[in-house]
């Protein structure tokens, strides 16, 4: 009977820890607990988070989008839309993303929690659909990032091929120790990137306003891609 009682408390153990299990995909972040800032937004299980605001600009051969995240909360990482796509600028959480093909083919940067990253590597129902985007770091100030964008956005694909480092799939890294070292981006940090579209668009991400941690309560950041006559092919790989 004691055998009998100890296999019944093991196998009960076991289910409720399988059923605490998160279905984010990126589970290289801990999820720590915070409760709901006074006011703050208290969705649903079923109601996706959008950014707090989205201000697109249309400029000649480019495109400018300024982004905020507001009371951001991390109990509720897996709805908030963090997928974002240079093609249309739509964004996605990651239920959406399981849901459809086409919205994980779209996908071009996740850029909410402190790093800037490719989709690519992530868990999915459709990897095969995944986009692998590239990023390197920038030297540039926000001056002339916006001098090249508003004078000539082809000077995007020199900086990013120009440019002395390697190119990874998430940002901040760390070349000298050649790892991603769970560093975090902050104020002012720029970063270069290039899609992985036919053709290829070049752009840049500019980080407006963040502390340097992954708990940042909000976060403000600037993507520019440059745009052309020809559509990008993101439907079926």
């Amino acid at each position: 009977m004691k055998l009998l009682n100890l296999f019944f408390l093991a196998l009960t153990s076991t289910l409720l820890l399988s059923s605490c299990q998160s279905d984010d995909t990126s589970s290289i972040f801990p999820v720590s607990k915070r409760p709901n800032p006074p006011g703050g937004y208290a969705p649903t299980l079923s109601d996706p988070i959008p950014p707090t605001s989205v201000e697109e600009e249309v400029l000649d051969g480019a495109k400018r989008w300024l982004i905020t995240f507001s009371d951001i909360n991390y109990d509720l990482h897996y709805l908030h839309q963090r997928f974002f796509s240079t093609i249309d600028g739509s964004f996605y959480n990651i239920k959406q993303i399981h849901l459809s093909a086409d919205a994980t083919a779209k996908i071009d940067l996740d850029f909410l929690f402190g790093r800037v990253q490719s989709i690519d590597g992530f868990l999915l129902t459709y990897p095969e659909q995944a986009a692998t985007t590239q990023f390197k770091p920038s030297n540039l100030t926000a001056g002339e990032l916006a001098f090249i964008v508003d004078n000539d956005p082809a000077q995007l694909e020199d900086a990013f091929e120009n440019s002395p480092y390697a190119a990874t799939d998430v940002q901040p890294y760390d070349y000298v120790e050649d790892k991603y070292n769970f560093d975090y981006y902050e104020t002012g940090d720029i970063f270069l990137f290039k899609t992985d579209r036919t053709p290829a668009r070049y752009g840049a991400i500019r980080i407006v306003q963040s502390e340097a941690d992954f708990y940042a309560n909000s976060r403000t950041v600037e993507v520019t891609v440059q745009t052309g006559n020809s559509i990008p092919n993101f439907i079926t790989k």
